[in-house]
């Protein structure tokens, strides 16, 4: 995929200007075109050189003029940049797409406004039309920008740094097996794995010593080569996991028959692209290999950072794992605050061997592994078990923090700093961190923590000496993780002045060199580098909690020297749904081509979200363990066309709908057949509640009723499996505050995307339903609205496999 100007001195559009819905040639008549027309190229537009165009009130009056882009070919357009002439005066524009219909609309007050007008389109075409609507006054065009990407549907993802791809496949009957060079037996085992579950190909185009070569190349990067041609499948690598990545760039090429013809040459941007994951509890074990294999590997992760705080059985400090128990459980009584990162990290102690065992998988792949041990903050596992080691600060009145500009501060029942002047501090910190290089086996960084140290300076013993105490305990720690082989990495906000008085910023000149700094409070200061305040010193930063939705100037920030990778945070629980609500799992793809790609560009979001949206349905289903041969048909819904909203009427796929509010708070559907799988299509007339930081709301559920009398429910969750219509998918929330969950409603349905009658987006959700008993016949399915919000549930269309019994 290449992403290019359509108004680029290399494009191969051409446009014309026509009297409002004809055929009839109309040219500029106040800036006028220089070349006679009637069409324009990259070689005489006046628009292709930024020159304005221009037509005078007096021939226009209230009609209006069509200016008709063809393309050259067929495009994703991503978005359109107008800036109109000095004092322009329109009564709107209107976007119409190849057919005809209306795709988008600037409105009379947004063309009065100054600057440029932006409006998102999404959408593929080989033709557009802007519609300017007249005003009886002078308008024209000073300059416009239409970047489109060419052969998005034939690309691979993460973007690969250089790819071309042929017309014809290689045959999946032509496939003889695989043959592979020791760095690449793992990789050509997942191979093997992804051919047979995905494609249900033969053993045979799996069996050793075939057509599909893994071949060790001398290269200093995770990147790799992929040739398919028509005689077979080469791919070199130096490490293990570029064989993966390469085996998983592999399956994005299969189409029905084959794997599609392509040569590519992928280096990453980034050394290092991490991940920030949690200790699981072990019911979410399961869900985080499949995780790691699905996505995490295919995305191109090298990095894993873990999270054990108090999940890892601690044989120096039994205490500790007791504490946490305790904590956990008064916790969900009610009777004690929240511990910190309380639902992120679990509540489930896993053993040495346990843990042994997960970073044994993870490092299967070919994947670093870091152990994040908390030390000097967010130490409420410690300072719980060993309540002297807490630094006690004063009682102050509390403080109202914008959530804008900080975090929120843990709960004061807890002490979350521990007091590194404390005489047996060390006595503790040293031998947790020993235990777990001990148990971890880190390669090569163990990250200390160190973010949000709110209390540090505050007791009697430190109180005015912040820096020189912060100083002192990080290059203690530091000489002691170097004295065993690795490097530190830690959380760098305490090094930067912001809103929170726990910062010691003069400490960022008194620190050893090599820790590696995680710069993750850039979501506080979008308007300021926060990196150049470290870089100068000699650090080597990763962007920390990379939310792509928020990042600003990420194109030039990522390529300063000394930058070398950055992490996504997950901050919930390593579950499905969590992960889904939260939006992460959309986010772990998205940032994943930022990370590896160059020529990412910020401005091009419904670009990379179309590419999403494209795996995301794929590795629902794998993940989701939801069947993928299943065939589904229409069940009979027994809706009206009246209550599909009006605007999506003969614009979308829905013709019926059953419309749920409190007022008409169930509903059911006959079904009579067994089935593996029902897809519910479904979404909501308006936004409904939606608090941030807790678990969604449920605004109804489905119900299956089994002829034996027995049921299975499925909850409605807002902002997880059902939105409103009008969202449009992927879309971010704009506020940084709301960075975790900037891409709800992306993950647990397959959308279904398009463009109403009015020129908006629209999204339909299509909720795929595993049936937990296919052997039993479901009767009928029930539709209820919980009746908690004004919001209504609109549902499309049901759908099941499946065939119904024979009477």
């Amino acid at each position: 995929m290449q992403i290019i100007e359509l108004f680029g001195k290399a494009s191969t559009l051409r446009y014309t200007y026509r009297i409002r819905g004809t055929e009839d040639l109309f040219l500029p008549n106040y800036h006028k075109e220089e070349a006679a027309g009637p069409w324009f190229t990259a070689e005489d537009g006046r628009l292709f050189s930024g020159q304005p165009i221009g037509f005078d009130g007096y021939s226009i009056l209230n009609a209006g003029i069509d200016l008709v882009l063809d393309l050259g070919g067929r495009y994703f357009l991503d978005h359109l940049t107008l800036k109109l002439a000095v004092n322009s005066v329109l009564d709107g524009i209107d976007v119409l797409g190849e057919d005809g219909r209306l795709v988008g609309r600037v409105t009379a007050r947004e063309c009065a406004a100054d600057g440029e007008l932006v409006l998102g389109l999404g959408l593929f075409a080989e033709r557009l039309t802007l519609r300017f609507a007249g005003a009886y006054r002078f308008f024209g065009v000073a300059s416009i920008s239409l970047p489109a990407a060419a052969g998005l549907e034939d690309t691979v993802y993460p973007l690969p740094t250089d790819a071309s791809y042929g017309d014809g496949i290689l045959p999946f009957s032509a496939l003889t097996g695989i043959t592979a060079e020791q760095p690449a037996k793992g990789a050509a085992t997942y191979l093997a794995e992804r051919l047979s579950s995905d494609l249900s190909l033969p053993a045979a185009a799996t069996a050793p010593g075939g057509n599909i070569r893994l071949t060790y190349a001398t290269r200093e990067d995770d990147g790799y080569t992929l040739s398919v041609t028509a005689e077979g499948v080469c791919i070199t690598a130096a490490y293990p996991r570029a064989f993966f990545y390469a085996a998983a760039t592999l399956m994005q090429l299969a189409t029905a028959e084959g794997f599609r013809l392509a040569k590519i040459d992928d280096t990453p941007m980034m050394e290092l692209r991490g991940v920030h994951i949690p200790l699981p509890n072990r019911d979410e074990i399961p869900f985080l290999f499949r995780l790691f294999r699905e996505l995490i590997v295919p995305m191109r992760y090298n990095t894993v950072i873990i999270q054990l705080s108090g999940t890892m059985h601690y044989d120096c400090f039994p205490r500790i794992n007791e504490m946490w128990l305790e904590a956990g459980r008064r916790y969900e009584k009610g009777e004690w605050p929240k511990p910190a990162h309380y639902g992120f990290v679990g509540h489930d102690i896993l053993s040495h061997e346990e843990i042994r065992k997960i970073c044994a998988y993870i490092r299967s792949f070919g994947l670093e592994i870091v152990p994040e041990v908390q030390t000097l903050s967010h130490v409420q596992y410690l300072t719980t078990a060993f309540p002297e080691l807490a630094e006690k600060k004063p009682l102050t009145e509390a403080e109202d923090i914008d959530h804008e500009t900080a975090d929120i501060a843990p709960s004061d029942f807890y002490s979350h700093n521990a007091c590194p002047r404390h005489p047996k501090y060390y006595d503790y910190v040293l031998p947790i961190i020993d235990e777990v290089i001990e148990v971890l086996r880190p390669e090569r960084f163990l990250h200390i923590g160190h973010d949000e140290g709110y209390d540090i300076g505050t007791c009697p013993r430190c109180r005015g000496h912040a820096t020189e105490i912060f100083v002192e305990e990080v290059t203690r720690l530091h000489d002691h993780i170097a004295a065993k082989g690795l490097t530190t990495m830690m959380w760098s906000d305490m090094l930067h002045p912001g809103a929170q008085a726990y910062h010691v910023p003069d400490s960022a000149a008194l620190l050893p060199r090599d820790i590696i700094m995680l710069d993750f409070t850039w979501y506080f200061e979008l308007p300021v580098d926060i990196e150049d305040r470290l870089l100068p010193h000699g650090y080597r930063l990763m962007i920390g909690n990379l939310y792509s939705s928020h990042y600003p100037r990420y194109e030039t920030r990522s390529k300063k020297p000394g930058i070398i990778g950055g992490q996504v945070s997950t901050w919930c629980a390593n579950r499905e749904e969590v992960l889904a609500h939260k939006g992460k799992m959309y986010d772990l793809v998205y940032t994943a081509t930022m990370m590896w790609n160059p020529d990412y560009r910020e401005d091009c979001r419904l670009t990379y979200t179309e590419l999403t949206k494209r795996l995301l349905v794929g590795m629902r289903r794998r993940i989701g363990l939801i069947p993928r041969e299943a065939a589904t048909e229409p069940i009979p819904l027994g809706g009206r066309a009246e209550d599909v909203p009006t605007e999506l009427l003969f614009h979308s796929p829905a013709t019926e709908a059953l419309r749920l509010s409190p007022n008409r708070s169930e509903v059911t559907v006959p079904v009579g057949r067994r089935a593996t799988l029902l897809e519910i299509l479904h979404a909501t007339d308006r936004a409904s509640h939606r608090p941030i930081w807790d678990p969604p709301v449920t605004i109804g559920e489905y119900v299956l009723l089994y002829a034996d009398g027995s049921e299975h429910t499925v909850p409605i969750n807002y902002s997880e499996n059902i939105l409103t219509y009008r969202h449009r998918y992927g879309t971010p929330i704009p506020s940084p505050y709301y960075r975790h969950y900037g891409y709800t409603g992306t993950y647990s349905c397959f959308p279904i995307e398009g463009k109403d009658s009015e020129g908006r987006d629209y999204t339909l959700f299509c909720l795929p339903v595993v049936n937990p008993h296919p052997e039993r016949e479901i009767r009928a399915l029930t539709v209820r609205h919980a009746g908690n919000t004004d919001a209504e549930i609109l549902v499309f269309d049901v759908k099941a496999d499946g065939e119904k019994p024979t009477l």
